[in-house]
């Protein structure tokens, strides 16, 4: 998609094609010295008269109304409270706020007519591009104001240049763009260059790139970048990749000391998963993430630190959507064999995984909580969350003593907030919030006469509104902490191997790359050449003799990792995150 700007034509019917002209006329020619605040001017739109005014936050269009007499001789000094009756007329008032403004351009005072190559009686034009909401979705929009005299345009672009700055102190200046060429569709290049390129250029953002070409660079990159240079740092891509920044930046620590990174953080969809774009902004495309960007708006997001016990300081991996064990991360590994229909290759191999269903040991110890919020309520994470606003400074502490959960399980998940997707608008767990600082535990336990069915029960639950806690084979709980523990393997015993397809826990991020690191899911597009019936080697883990389980595997936000016991710590909104929350659900 390329940059919209509007036609420029001539005061005839031309004008009637486009809604984005609006002239200028002025009743004398007398030049105004001054613009002020809720002062009015007189312009045509579309060769019909209008009235603009500077309001405090806004720029409003209105008809004129008997009321407003045109014979002043200065036209901005008539009285603000006309855009009341303006209203009370029944009539329109059509309102840019300051804050949604993208840019302001000049145009050559030449311009021609686009339709009849006639000359422009307003030839001096100013043109506004700036963000229009339709729901969830934002696009681009543009309105072009003309004048015959230069003087006049500039006034009006100082003004409106001084009111975006005062309304918009957050916007971002100068960011690092990371790509993904080979995620999802593999349209990451496409997306930078016909959308996020340039509407970050039109907006003034002095931009850096950096195209991935193998796994852990973007990891790479981050840990060894002068933070200073940038504002932010922005994905193009999956949640993988997203994940790989965070995970660089969790371990830029000074003094031992998990700190706030001083550089925010954003993401465009172009990846096969994108879960962090529909849990925060509630929508998955690529536009609305590029203009919640440029408007420089963040929401507070809590990060999961996961660490191996007894190496408390060593982050192995981070998450901020989901950690899952269990049939899920069956899932994520068969999936890789049916890369070549796209997404729907996870509907499949989640078939597959349920129809071949295993149960696992599993033994967890946690602590609850202390907050008043739990994950059966019926609370909503929205713009404006005071749970999320009062844990900022004041994070959750631990609630009692360390409780545990131990027994076979079809797998469970901890997810830091709702972990909506395509199929779950909802989310795995509704009333959870973005930055409260707690993570919520699921467990599901093969319980009952039918335990497939009991789970593709609870997955159907999912994508509907029905309470998915009410069952007796789940178990919920919201918690500050776990350590999770898994039954020895074959390969503890002497043995060694590795799953091809998945990247090791303990693997050092950034090392050499491997064959296996290189075909991380969501990542790289690499051919897993995993065989169909790999060599069962956990024996603690039952299920058909005739489709033997891969061990130890882990989906950590949609990647495949393969690893052992693990500690989880929720850091209450650890990365501010370029986006805005909806006002109302769905």
């Amino acid at each position: 998609m390329k940059a919209r700007l509007p036609l420029v034509l001539c005061e005839n019917l031309c004008g009637l094609l486009s809604d984005t002209k609006s002239s200028f006329r002025h009743t004398s020619h007398n030049l105004p010295v001054h613009l002020s605040t809720k002062s009015l001017m007189e312009c045509a739109v579309n060769g019909k008269e209008r009235v603009i005014a500077f309001q405090d936050d806004h720029l409003s269009i209105n008809h004129i109304t008997k009321n407003l007499s045109t014979a002043n001789s200065d036209p901005i000094s008539l009285s603000s409270t006309t855009n009341t009756e303006h209203r009370h007329a029944g009539n329109k008032e059509k309102r840019i706020s300051y804050h949604s403004i993208i840019s302001l351009t000049n145009h050559d005072k030449h311009a021609k007519c686009f339709y009849c190559s006639k000359s422009s009686k307003y030839p001096h034009r100013l043109v506004l591009s700036y963000i229009k909401r339709h729901g969830g979705v934002w696009k681009q929009a543009s309105l072009s104001i003309g004048s015959q005299f230069p003087e006049t345009t500039a006034m009006i672009q100082s003004k409106l240049e001084a009111c975006v700055s005062s309304t918009s102190p957050k916007r971002p200046k100068s960011l690092l763009v990371i790509i993904n060429p080979f995620g999802g569709k593999r349209k990451g290049l496409q997306i930078y260059h016909e959308i996020a390129e340039p509407l970050f250029t039109q907006a003034g953002i002095k931009l850096a790139k950096l195209v991935t070409e193998r796994a852990c660079q973007a990891y790479e990159h981050v840990l060894s970048l002068d933070l200073e240079d940038v504002d932010g740092i922005v994905a193009i891509g999956g949640d993988g990749t997203l994940n790989e920044i965070v995970h660089a930046l969790a371990q830029r620590r000074s003094d031992g000391q998990f700190s706030r990174p001083p550089v925010k953080i954003g993401c465009i969809p172009g990846g096969s998963t994108n879960c962090i774009n529909e849990v925060v902004s509630g929508v998955v495309d690529a536009e609305t993430s590029v203009l919640q960007i440029i408007s420089g708006e963040t929401v507070g997001l809590d990060v999961i630190f996961l660490t191996q016990p007894g190496e408390p300081s060593t982050i192995k991996k981070v998450a901020f959507c989901s950690v899952a064990y269990g049939v899920i991360g069956d899932l994520l590994l068969r999936s890789e064999n049916y890369r070549a229909i796209g997404p729907a290759r996870y509907l499949l191999a989640g078939m597959l995984s349920f129809m071949h269903m295993k149960t696992y040991q599993i033994q967890m110890k946690y602590q609850l909580a202390d907050v008043s919020t739990n994950p059966c309520d019926d609370s909503r994470c929205l713009r404006g969350c005071q749970v999320c606003a009062n844990s900022r400074d004041n994070p959750p502490q631990p609630k009692g003593g360390e409780k545990e959960l131990a027994g076979e399980f079809a797998f469970i998940q901890v997810v830091p907030n709702r972990c909506a997707f395509n199929h779950s608008k909802l989310g795995v767990s509704p009333a959870a919030h973005l930055g409260d600082g707690t993570m919520d535990l699921i467990a599901v336990s093969p319980s009952g006469h039918n335990p497939r069915l009991n789970v593709l029960r609870l997955m159907a639950i999912h994508s509907s509104s029905r309470d998915r806690f009410s069952h007796d084979f789940v178990s919920v709980s919201r918690i500050s902490n776990l350590r999770l523990t898994l039954p020895p393997t074959n390969n503890d015993k002497g043995g060694s191997s590795h799953t091809v397809g998945a990247i090791s826990m303990n693997e050092k991020p950034g090392g050499p790359t491997t064959e296996h690191s290189e075909s991380s899911l969501d990542h790289y597009e690499e051919t897993v050449n995993a065989p169909a019936h790999p060599t069962p080697t956990n024996t603690a883990e039952k299920g058909d003799s005739e489709e033997p389980r891969l061990h130890r595997l882990w989906n950590i936000d949609g990647e495949l990792i393969e690893g052992d016991d693990l500690d989880m710590n929720v850091i209450c909104q650890f990365m501010d995150y370029y986006a805005v929350q909806p006002c109302t659900e769905g």
